[in-house]
């Protein structure tokens, strides 16, 4: 290979690279997941973009639901044959804690019937502060954000942002969403997301033949780089939780922080992590240091969960951290009851 060639190609890399950061900055924010030359419509790709738009439209509710996929089984439809309140679901898979911040704060800003926020928590959140390529460069998704949390969030890689272009999943995503265009302009279209925020694609509806004993092992590997490697607690999200504490104490709002359970064999695999650097116990503490005259804490971290009955039987579990509507139920009674 001569060496012409050679300069010929990286110099050409080099003018691919910088078009496309070019365009990165110049172009439209991205109205699907990991598409940003697509045309102007918002299909179901963008999770986090289609739940921030339903939250706009539906102007019905008093009590708004976040966290992340566990909380996907909170459902609006219960919550108001049951107990006679209007919800929204605003939990979107692996979100952190910026992305919660940012729905809470849209509907502060937005909906002066707010009440009630039901905020699930995650451990995991306390890992980093990062968030998604989908959010970040979502200008109408970003300005929802003031900017002392901007300041303290982590921003995406620019080498991230080259794979919104060209990745394969950029391209599949692509394509998925000239389909659903296509369909839209037919007049066939069907978002997957309703106007309460809940979506066909969760995991209200679970089946398995697998046993719950095997699935919430196969999670816990799935986990070991997230837990496995926490030592201490992030100190800008703990920041954030506490400006999010501010913010319900302005607004007079009622800010009720869940503890999720955890299946005692997802647990187990982390205890003696757990227990040598104290994370479990650190975040259970400062959580619980939140509580003040409108912030509630309830607690169904393991083994509490087990004495408010959700067990490990089969029928409270989807995997080690996803628990099914029963369990949900259990909790929403805390919420709403005692």
């Amino acid at each position: 290979m001569s060496q012409k060639f050679v300069t010929v190609f990286f110099l050409s890399f080099i003018f691919l690279l910088a078009a496309l950061l070019f365009f990165t900055t110049w172009m439209d924010p991205m109205k699907t997941i990991q598409a940003p030359w697509s045309i102007d419509f918002t299909s179901d790709r963008n999770s986090s973009y289609i739940k921030f738009k339903r939250l706009q439209e539906n102007n019905n509710f008093t009590d708004l639901i976040v966290g992340s996929s566990t909380s996907e089984v909170v459902l609006p439809k219960t919550i108001q044959e049951k107990y006679q309140v209007n919800a929204f679901l605003a939990g979107d898979g692996g979100a952190s804690t910026a992305v919660r911040y940012l729905y809470m704060q849209e509907a502060i800003r937005s909906k002066p019937q707010l009440k009630r926020i039901l905020y699930v928590a995650d451990l995991f959140e306390f890992k980093n502060l990062t968030i998604e390529n989908q959010i970040y460069y979502q200008k109408d998704l970003m300005a929802a954000l003031d900017t002392t949390t901007l300041s303290l969030i982590t921003p995406p890689s620019a080498i991230s942002r080259i794979y919104d272009f060209i990745s394969q999943k950029a391209l599949q995503n692509s394509a998925k969403t000239l389909k659903d265009y296509r369909q839209y302009k037919e007049g066939t279209y069907q978002s997957q997301y309703h106007l309460d925020g809940t979506t066909d694609k969760s995991m209200v509806t679970f089946r398995s033949e697998e046993s719950i004993e095997s699935r919430s092992l196969r999670l816990a590997q799935g986990y070991k780089n997230v837990y496995g490697d926490m030592n201490q607690l992030h100190e800008p999200t703990k920041a954030l939780y506490r400006n999010m504490a501010q913010l319900a104490k302005e607004k007079n709002m009622q800010w009720i922080i869940i503890i999720p359970p955890w299946h005692s064999i997802f647990y187990k695999q982390f205890e003696v992590h757990f227990q040598k650097t104290k994370i479990f116990e650190d975040w259970l503490l400062f959580i619980k240091s939140l509580a003040s005259e409108n912030i509630k804490i309830i607690d169904f971290s393991y083994p509490i969960s087990l004495q408010k009955g959700i067990t490990d039987e089969e029928v409270f579990w989807h995997d080690g951290v996803h628990f099914s509507k029963e369990a949900a139920n259990i909790i929403l009674q805390e919420v709403y009851v005692k």
